[in-house]
Parts: structure tokens; C-alpha cells; sequence
């Protein structure tokens, strides 16, 4: 579901469940970790919330955000 700017979708999570968010967070930027549980939160609004679902989403985010950094200190250390 997309919501007009400023409007937060509302996500119920176990225990356990915020705890792989968090847990997810911890090792991004601090200026990355907002923007993170943003699209953690849009992409999530998409599915049913279910065994798993939760972990699967926080990975795959995760890791494009891990690559994008990756690249872009590549970039800039290789003068690019």
C-alpha cells in the first residue's frame, strides 16, 4: 500500500520479529537506518505477515543496501 508523503504505515511485529529488524539495522550507517526501516515497513505492507516473512524481506533489503554502500566506496576510493 502506498501512502501520500509524511503518512507511516502501521506494522505489528513478535518479539522476535523486531528483533531481526533491529538486528538487521545495527550494522548499516546511522544516516541509512531511517531510510532501512522505511522500505522494511513499505515492502512489508505488501505481504501477509507470517513465519518468515519478516526475515526474508530484512535480508534482501539489507543486502541492497550493503551492496549500494559497497559500491559506492569502491567508487570512491578507485577515483571513479
Amino acid at each position: 500500500m502506498i501512502f501520500p508523503e509524511g503518512e507511516i504505515e502501521v506494522v505489528s511485529f513478535s518479539d522476535c520479529e523486531l528483533r531481526t529488524v533491529m538486528e538487521a539495522a545495527k550494522p548499516l550507517q546511522p544516516h541509512q537506518r531511517s531510510d532501512f526501516l522505511r522500505e522494511v515497513a513499505a515492502e512489508l505492507a505488501r505481504h501477509e505477515i507470517g513465519p518468515g516473512i519478516v526475515g526474508r524481506v530484512v535480508g534482501k533489503l539489507q543486502r541492497r543496501v550493503v551492496i549500494v554502500s559497497s559500491v559506492w566506496c569502491y567508487s570512491c576510493l578507485s577515483g571513479s
